[in-house]
């Protein structure tokens, strides 16, 4: 969901076309079952990290109270959204550093409990140096992510090396 909520406002910030990351104003399209696939921003942005930082402690706190779990993992889980999404944003437009050179700051902007996003490049290509694991693995038959970072990481290393030769 952090993903798909957060795609107007970064898209906005990465295109210099802001859009507001205010929950009122965006609008999710739902798959049936409820999976969450696309969202759009209905209002220009005001000031977008003080934006993001209300609808990230909005959603974080509903998550966190209906799934009874602590607060802090799913800020992680938020700050890998916005790494992942600015990399992807940054592949799209055929400017990878200048996209993902807006995560740190806008974080800083945000401010805590958002950690920091982080990058890695490695074999040529820059990947999201993960903050949480999406525990993906404990579902039976379900392997552990490329880039988790409960992978060794020696291991996550080459197996980001040939991930590398997708991008």
């Amino acid at each position: 969901m952090s993903t798909v909520l957060l795609t107007p406002s970064l898209a906005g910030l990465v295109t210099g076309v802001p859009l507001s990351a205010r929950l009122p104003d965006t609008a999710v399209s739902m798959l049936a079952g409820g999976l969450p696939v696309a969202a759009v921003s209905s209002a220009p942005a005001g000031d977008v990290a003080a934006e993001l930082r209300e609808s990230l402690g909005a959603v974080v706190a509903a998550v966190a109270e209906a799934g009874r779990m602590r607060e802090r993992p799913l800020w992680a889980i938020a700050t890998d959204s916005i790494a992942n999404r600015l990399l992807a944003l940054g592949r799209a437009l055929g400017d990878v550093p200048r996209a993902t050179a807006l995560a740190a700051p806008l974080a800083a902007a945000v401010g805590a409990p958002l950690p920091v996003p982080r990058y890695v490049d490695v074999g040529g290509a820059r990947f999201t140096r993960r903050a949480s694991c999406c525990l993906l693995y404990r579902v039976p038959h379900e392997p552990m992510c490329t880039s988790c970072p409960r992978r060794p990481p020696a291991e996550r290393h080459v197996l980001l090396e040939d991930a590398a030769g997708r991008f």
